[in-house]
């Protein structure tokens, strides 16, 4: 069993180490023990001749027993570099091939590189790795679906918002032409959806803008299955802004409704784990008109205004292909409404349909 132990250290590359190897019919399988007390990442580099037949396999547990990662080194390549970010701790590496690759040595180089990372184990939201407002954080789908024990990698991440705000979420990876994409859900402090999308490596990068109330919230990134989203490197960034003029979600119901200030438009989005938008306003008594407006939409929109016992007051279907259009309605006395907006019909075709609304006092 061979040991390697190091610290992490404030430079970006440090301790490295490299061994020729080479796997035969008495030594199939080559093991290492890795431990570190701080969070790190190693980086582990495989070189070889050319080879069409051999392809070496890599598998890494933790102290549990739990496959945290898996990947092959294809001699057909020459070369390959894989990443594993992981938690303080100890790991074991084993490396092993089958007969095509006995008697045939490789290289295996193994660096510590320090910065911001996910930690595996961090396959559920009880071990999300805790993100840092402006800081990018790097990280790998790590498994297959190789072996009945091995489950594929995903990753959480953990965000605690102080304050309401805009949150702008980004995720950048590498483009590769391929049809494959890097699954992202949004999920509140009780795993709940709030909101789902995806991020195709047809292009460089996905953004998204949600406005969210002050709590806990965990990012969920997964892949298609697809083995070229694999080990391929992405990086994940938020930053958040003050905005009055946006939904914060979750606001799927009455008590979570989000204010309407006077003399602003405030917009939001339809998607189909939140299907209804509740919003509230402090009115006089009087008449207003609800003004709605947006690019056109597939289905139509069911407009809703309650009163402060949620008794409905006023209701109307707003017509998909009109991009603006008002709505007049009473108030009978000075009260709390709420104002539903809800799509008709199906919900997965109108994902992401983003409005804007205002509701303005008749003179």
């Amino acid at each position: 069993m061979k040991i390697l132990t190091g610290t992490l250290l404030s430079i970006a590359t440090m301790f490295s180490i490299a061994n020729a190897e080479v796997i035969t019919k008495e030594k199939s399988e080559i093991n290492y023990t890795l431990s570190t007390d701080k969070p790190i990442d190693y980086e582990m580099t495989f070189s070889s001749p050319r080879d069409e037949r051999c392809s070496i396999g890599i598998d890494v547990h933790d102290e549990d027993n739990i496959h945290i990662f898996n990947a092959v080194h294809s001699m057909k390549k020459g070369k390959d570099v894989f990443n594993l970010p992981v938690k303080a701790g100890k790991y074991y590496i084993k490396l092993h091939g089958k007969s095509a690759c006995y008697n045939k040595p490789f290289n295996f180089k193994l660096t510590k590189v320090s910065g911001h990372f996910e930690q595996e184990d961090n396959d559920n939201i009880a071990r999300a790795t805790d993100l840092i407002e402006l800081k990018y954080f790097y990280g790998y789908l790590q498994t297959y679906y190789a072996y009945r024990d091995t489950k594929a990698d995903v990753d959480y991440y953990k965000i605690v918002l102080p304050t309401n705000g805009i949150v702008d979420f980004e995720l950048s990876h590498k483009q590769t032409g391929s049809k494959s994409a890097f699954k992202i859900e949004l999920l509140d402090a009780d795993s709940n959806i709030l909101t789902k999308y995806e991020s195709k490596l047809l292009k460089k990068k996905s953004e998204k803008y949600f406005g969210l109330k002050k709590g806990t919230y965990y990012i969920k990134i997964s892949g298609t299955g697809n083995r070229d989203i694999r080990h391929l490197e992405y990086k994940i960034a938020y930053v958040v802004s003050k905005n009055n003029n946006i939904e914060m979600m979750p606001n799927n119901k009455f008590s979570d409704a989000t204010p309407i200030k006077d003399g602003l438009y405030i917009s939001g989005n339809f998607n189909q784990w939140q299907k209804d938008d509740y919003y509230k306003y402090q009115a006089k008594k009087g008449k207003y008109s609800l003004v709605y407006e947006h690019k056109p939409f597939e289905r139509d929109t069911d407009i809703y205004i309650f009163d402060s016992n949620q008794k409905r007051i006023f209701s109307t279907r707003a017509k998909g292909l009109k991009e603006k259009e008002y709505f007049d309605f009473e108030v009978k006395q000075d009260d709390t409404i709420y104002v539903r907006l809800s799509h008709a019909f199906d919900y997965e075709k109108v994902d992401g349909d983003k409005y804007k609304f205002g509701i303005l006092k008749s003179k």
